[in-house]
C-alpha cells in the first residue's frame, strides 16, 4: 500500500492477488487531476496484467470534467491491456457528474 498526493488530493493504492484498488481522497479538478492520471497508470504498468483495476471513489469530494476524463483514459489504457476496470461507490458530488454527463452506466460497478 502507498500514498500519493497533495494537499486536495490524496491517493492510496493497495495491491491483492491479481487485483489493484486506487482509492482517490479529496478533490480532483485539472490541478490534481495528474495525480489520479498518473497512479493509474503507474499501477497498470506495474503490473503485467492485473485481472482488476478498481478506482475507488468514496470519498472524493470533488469531481469536475478533468476528474472524469482521466477515469475515462484509465478504462481505455485498462481495455487495451486487458484488464478489467471498475470504478466504485462513486457518492455524492461525484455520483452527480457521472449520472449527469450519463457516465454512470459506462464506468461505475456495484460497490465491492
Amino acid at each position: 500500500m502507498w500514498d500519493w498526493g497533495s494537499g486536495l488530493l490524496t491517493i492510496t493504492s493497495r495491491d491483492g492477488h491479481d487485483r489493484v484498488q486506487v482509492a482517490a481522497i479529496g478533490e480532483i479538478d485539472r490541478d490534481t487531476v495528474a495525480t489520479l492520471a498518473d497512479t493509474l497508470t503507474i499501477e497498470l504498468d506495474r503490473y503485467s496484467a492485473p485481472a482488476v483495476l478498481c478506482v475507488d471513489l468514496g470519498e472524493v469530494t470533488f469531481l469536475a470534467a478533468a476528474g472524469v476524463n482521466a477515469l475515462l483514459v484509465g478504462r481505455r489504457y485498462a481495455y487495451r491491456r486487458g484488464v478489467s476496470y471498475q470504478v466504485v461507490n462513486a457518492a455524492g458530488i461525484a455520483l452527480c457528474v457521472l449520472r449527469a454527463l450519463e457516465l454512470d452506466s459506462v464506468l461505475l460497478s456495484p460497490s465491492l
